[in-house]
């Protein structure tokens, strides 16, 4: 089924605005089980970390629908990494930046960072730490797989677009076969998970859209709806499955993303898709900055000026909409601002990856 393209991807960022949420309830179930003892208080939902598969599949397609004048080109290649740098690595360098601060000024911080992981955080290179390989930002593991997968993507851009797209996806493909054939070590063990077969699936995806492909909505709905469902009992262990993550998280991610990106839905524009497209822009903040307004909170807690313990839902509803304000005021402050500076207004208007 064929239409016509859509001028604006509201579903794009829809869906980003919903990932980054997804993220922020989890860890804000994780501050009540890890940081504040209270169990019980909220139900589980730390399958919202499934968010970030919805991020892979959202990066995969965006890669391929915004660089669609960049595919053979000469000079593609620096065009795209030029571009990547500029929307990705002002706002993380800042925040590890302000991390290792904190870690050196703050009386009693948890964290004290070795010079060769503050290094390979700047890098964006895999650092094995003791509960594994994190960054000094500890969310910034997946831009140490979104770096590998802008890399290959990059260097694959000399080609046409379907066949960047098949070498990218070959390479991933061939990096987590050998990479779990062979057990290997350090960050090759980090960079050959399945999560990176979820970029390739984004990748399908955005062939699929450009080509013209289209659901009518009552195939969108119950498709994006069923994937919705299986990402979050996956996410949850429900499903009892050991398959690799990108088969059973991945691929109800990638049900979801086909049914709300390929989906024919009726263009409307009412405050809601206002709301997510404002969100959608302030994913990438919201990703990483949500840390500390939930670190923010749990001092005020402790110090009894709020009571998660008698009303958490109100305490994890004013995380949430403290981290959305948040994100927005550092999106349109800081990260919109740098990347105009640092790409062009004209380049900074195309379509952006979660990421």
């Amino acid at each position: 089924m064929r239409g016509a393209s859509k001028s604006q991807l509201v579903s794009v960022q829809l869906l980003r605005a919903l990932a980054a949420l997804g993220v922020v309830l989890s860890h804000i179930h994780l501050d009540f089980l890890t940081r504040l003892n209270l169990p019980g208080a909220l139900p589980n939902w730390n399958p919202g970390m499934a968010g970030v598969d919805v991020f892979f599949v959202i990066s995969g397609f965006v890669m391929v629908h915004a660089s669609g004048r960049l595919f053979g080109e000469p000079g593609a290649t620096q065009t795209f990494i030029a571009r990547r740098f500029a929307r990705i690595v002002p706002l993380y360098w800042a925040v590890t930046t302000l991390y290792v601060v904190l870690s050196l000024t703050v009386p009693n911080a948890q964290s004290q960072y070795e010079p060769s992981l503050i290094l390979a955080s700047y890098l964006f290179w895999p650092h094995w730490r003791d509960d594994g390989f994190f960054p000094v930002v500890g969310l910034g593991w997946t831009l140490n797989y979104e770096m590998l997968f802008y890399l290959l993507f990059g260097l694959a851009l000399v080609a046409r677009r379907g066949l960047a797209v098949a070498a990218v996806g070959a390479a991933l493909l061939l990096l987590v076969v050998l990479g779990q054939g062979f057990g290997w070590p350090g960050p090759l063990a980090f960079w050959s998970q399945s999560i990176v077969l979820e970029f390739v699936l984004g990748m399908l995806l955005a062939l699929a859209y450009r080509a013209g492909w289209r659901l009518p909505v009552w195939l969108a709905l119950p498709l994006a709806s069923v994937g919705a469902v299986l990402l979050w009992l996956a996410a949850a262990g429900q499903l009892g499955l050991s398959w690799p993550r990108a088969v059973s998280w991945g691929l109800p991610a990638a049900a979801v993303f086909a049914g709300a990106v390929l989906g024919d839905w009726p263009e409307r524009r009412n405050l809601f898709s206002t709301a997510a497209l404002a969100l959608g822009d302030a994913s990438y903040a919201l990703y990483l900055t949500h840390a500390f307004v939930i670190r923010f909170f749990r001092e005020l807690a402790q110090r009894g000026l709020l009571d998660p313990a008698q009303q958490p839902f109100l305490y994890a509803a004013l995380i949430v909409a403290t981290s959305c304000l948040a994100a927005i005021a550092v999106y349109r402050l800081f990260e919109r601002p740098m990347t105009k500076l640092l790409q062009g207004r004209s380049a900074a208007r195309q379509v952006q990856p979660a990421f």
